[in-house]
């Protein structure tokens, strides 16, 4: 073909015909797609045609974005010889297909999507494109969804290291006062914080002694911070998180805190058991080959159940023998001495009221 043409609309254009060089010396069709790429370039600069050997076809792609991006189908030009057919791109071609722009969605949008479609199916979230209005409103949405999730933000900005500043993002995540949002300082990566959020993603909970907290731990590939005593004093007042050199010629991650002061192992760790407290409860009443019964013996089948999960979280570490502080409800009292390092209370099912019964 020595005169091919085909007719397009770009971006909302009028459809126009676009006449390509010979492809007479061409010996492939990544030279052919090279062809039509430069007649598109006198067009519309910033779109793109490529050959893709992988699913065998031709790609055009406008160079905008949004909305009023988009690509037509092709169709015959005027004069010249038509290879939109050709090239598979017409709208009676088997398998071609056009995809507008649309708007950009917002970070909030976007988490929205994911907790409203997926649920549990995914558990941490990070934005390294993200400004901090973006952090904020993720972070603070993420805070009340059912299902559970943490949000892992990273700032390069400075001001994290002055007292002063109120417009950092460390500064604003902490006076959001969230407890499932954990910030990283690193003037070096603006992804810095996926390190942290890995070490605290991949603990094996069914282990022995396994459970960590993120205090004093490696970020492997990460430059450490060169901070002196005010900045880092300043970052840490701010509940923010930075992996750091020391004198010693060593460096850590610290303090492993939320933005609102809390280790953020404690918020990883206690979700852990409560989704493995659901899980293993459904488990039970769904692989039960008879009905656990609204009885005391049914009762204390799904005590043991819980019970072996609390236990696993004394193994893993977790969860430790100790005195409990809180007001006492069942058979224990403010001052108690927990020896299981957990105490599981199911009230006698005389006490249930008539409607649950009913209702089961």
């Amino acid at each position: 073909v020595t005169t091919p043409k085909f007719n397009i609309a770009i971006d909302g254009g009028s459809p126009t015909d676009v006449s390509v060089g010979s492809f007479a010396s061409e010996t492939n069709l990544n030279g052919v797609a090279a062809l039509i790429q430069t007649a598109l370039d006198a067009l519309v600069s910033g779109t793109t045609c490529v050959w893709d050997a992988v699913y065998e076809r031709f790609v055009i792609k406008s160079g905008t974005t949004g909305a009023s991006s988009s690509i037509s189908f092709l169709s015959a030009p005027a004069t010249g010889t038509d290879i939109s057919a050709m090239l598979g791109m017409t709208s009676g071609s088997s398998g071609a297909y056009v995809v507008d722009g649309i708007a950009a969605e917002t970070a909030l949008e976007a988490a929205t999507l994911f907790d409203t479609n997926y649920g549990q199916k995914w558990y941490a979230m990070c934005i390294p494109s993200g400004v901090n209005a973006d952090h904020v409103a993720v972070g603070t949405f993420l805070e009340s969804t059912t299902s559970k999730h943490t949000y892992w933000a990273n700032t390069q900005e400075a001001g994290v290291l002055v007292s002063a500043s109120t417009t950092d993002l460390a500064y604003l995540m902490k006076a959001a006062n969230l407890n499932r949002s954990f910030v990283q300082y690193s003037s070096n990566h603006a992804d810095a914080v996926v390190s942290a959020c890995a070490k605290a993603l991949t603990i094996n909970y069914n282990g022995n002694n396994t459970v960590i907290d993120l205090m004093y731990k490696q970020e492997p590939v990460i430059t450490a911070e060169t901070l002196n005593y005010t900045q880092l004093t300043n970052l840490l007042a701010k509940n923010a998180n930075v992996f750091v050199a020391y004198n010693n010629d060593t460096a850590i991650l610290e303090p492993g805190d939320d933005t609102n002061g809390i280790p953020m192992d404690i918020i990883t760790g206690i979700d852990w058991l409560a989704l493995t407290l659901q899980t293993e409860l459904y488990n039970a009443l769904y692989l039960s080959a008879t009905k656990i019964p609204q009885t005391d013996a049914g009762n204390h089948i799904l005590v043991n159940v819980m019970e072996a999960v609390l236990s696993q979280a004394v193994v893993n570490g977790l969860l430790a023998p100790g005195t409990w502080t809180a007001g006492g409800f069942g058979a224990i009292e403010t001052g108690d001495f927990l020896p299981k390092g957990f105490y599981v209370y199911a009230p006698p099912i005389s006490s249930q009221l008539p409607a649950d019964r009913s209702a089961r």
